[in-house]
């Protein structure tokens, strides 16, 4: 592979950012020899740990605004998918490039492409599990916090890729043509495990927009592809009569109306992973025996103790209200829920039947919660709280646990995180610290 793709060329990496990305594209960069200025709006103190993991690569680091200088004076601008697209300073770059797309103009090998509002984390994660059964040099990334450039200069054209992708950088691969680069992004596989209300604040209130940019995972596939669906309602409806390639549905479809035992979310997911791995040639029997050894990924309705009486799941990645609906679906009448959270202009109604079926809902302080309050109020539903930490909230819950003989204690918040916690992993992680200094309680 040639070691210096961009030798000598002026690029601007807009948005640092704290989850990797923007790390791994100016190591990519400065490895191919280009000269890099870095542009962040946070400040030196909020980007230190990335700053640190950059230190002596950038030729010129802006914090705390984006100068305009740096836009107009670089070949290409390589966009982090948190930088909106209707940020005015991105008029003036001559190119919009992505991490993702600087991939693919290194790498055309078998890509499998994953996404949805929710579940694509764990269906990307169980076919990488299985694909390294077959071969140990199969690699995962995307927006599962893993940049490929971090691993694009190791990989050979037969490697098998798994690449998560959001809607964010799919909407940003459809930027990157439209100004006029070389996207060569062309999944052999594509799915798309689900739609939810999701990302309204970013889309300002159009669902039509976040479709959209889901729809650019299987825009330009193969004609030898295919297309798996992990629903089957009106979105799935519609991709199907768009999509130009073989279209299967895949997965358990949850009931909406039904106190019955239903999949749990990673059973779910796991019914997508067997059929799109069928379609790799793996057998159905075998995959099944393979992702028996797959036990979930982190803040994914990750089972964090069972005491004999009392279970305790972390849902935390849950930032949606239909998500935290599925998670209770899953885990029966017999819950006491923690939920609650920050607004994302979605549609809190699923927190109407989110009350009804479980035993204690315990609501977390945010602008989302209030919404979700004034709802149940119309309809008499109880709650408890809102409380003001995530330990109060626990604790609150434990002790309803307790008292009315629960089996199941789940935090699915249902919402953002981002007035109380950096994000929803942070907040997964603070959950599970306090489960533990509660856990005798549960015995």
């Amino acid at each position: 592979m040639n070691t210096r793709l961009y030798d000598g060329a002026r690029v601007t990496v807009l948005g640092l950012g704290l989850h990797g990305g923007g790390v791994e594209t100016v190591r990519y960069l400065h490895r191919h020899g280009a000269q890099i200025a870095v542009t962040d709006l946070r400040s030196e103190e909020q980007l230190a740990s990335s700053l640190r993991e950059i230190d002596g690569m950038a030729d010129r680091i802006v914090l705390g605004r984006h100068d305009e200088e740096d836009i107009v004076g670089s070949d290409f601008v390589v966009k982090n998918p948190a930088v909106p697209r209707s940020a005015p300073i991105l008029k003036s770059a001559r190119q919009i490039r992505t991490d993702i797309s600087l991939f693919f103009e290194a790498w055309s090998g078998p890509c499998i492409a994953v996404t949805g509002s929710k579940g694509k984390s764990t269906v990307s994660s169980m076919i990488h599990y299985a694909l390294l059964r077959s071969d140990p040099r199969a690699r995962l990334g995307g927006n599962i916090t893993v940049s490929p450039l971090s691993f694009v200069d190791e990989i050979s054209a037969d490697t098998p890729v798994v690449l998560e992708l959001s809607s964010f950088q799919l909407g940003d691969l459809r930027l990157a043509a439209e100004s006029g680069a070389a996207v060569r992004f062309s999944p052999q596989v594509s799915i798309i495990t689900n739609i939810y209300h999701d990302h309204q604040d970013y889309y300002a209130g159009s669902m039509e927009a976040y479709v959209r940019d889901k729809e650019r995972i299987f825009e330009s596939m193969p004609d030898d592809g295919t297309l798996f669906l992990g629903s089957d309602d009106a979105w799935a409806d519609r991709f199907e009569s768009r999509a130009s390639v073989r279209v299967l549905r895949a997965g358990a479809v949850v009931p909406g109306d039904t106190t019955k035992a239903v999949p749990t979310p990673l059973q779910q997911n796991r019914a997508i992973a067997v059929a799109a791995l069928t379609r790799l040639g793996f057998d159905a029997d075998e995959t099944g025996q393979i992702l028996d050894g797959f036990r979930g990924i982190e803040h994914r309705f990750e089972k964090v103790c069972s005491t004999g009486r009392v279970t305790v799941i972390n849902d935390s990645a849950a930032t949606v209200p239909e998500a935290c609906a599925a998670a209770v679906r899953a885990a029966g009448i017999d819950t006491v829920l923690i939920a609650g959270g920050t607004d994302k202009k979605l549609d809190v109604s699923p927190f109407l039947d989110i009350a009804r079926r479980c035993r204690h809902l315990v609501l977390l302080k945010g602008s989302a919660t209030s919404r979700v309050q004034s709802l149940l109020g119309t309809e008499g539903l109880s709650y408890h709280g809102p409380f003001e930490s995530l330990e109060d909230a626990l604790n609150e819950a434990v002790e309803l646990v307790n008292s009315s003989n629960c089996s199941c204690l789940l935090f699915s918040p249902g919402c953002a995180s981002f007035e109380l916690f950096a994000n929803e992993f942070d907040r997964g992680r603070q959950f599970k610290k306090l489960v533990e200094a509660v856990r005798a309680d549960l015995e």
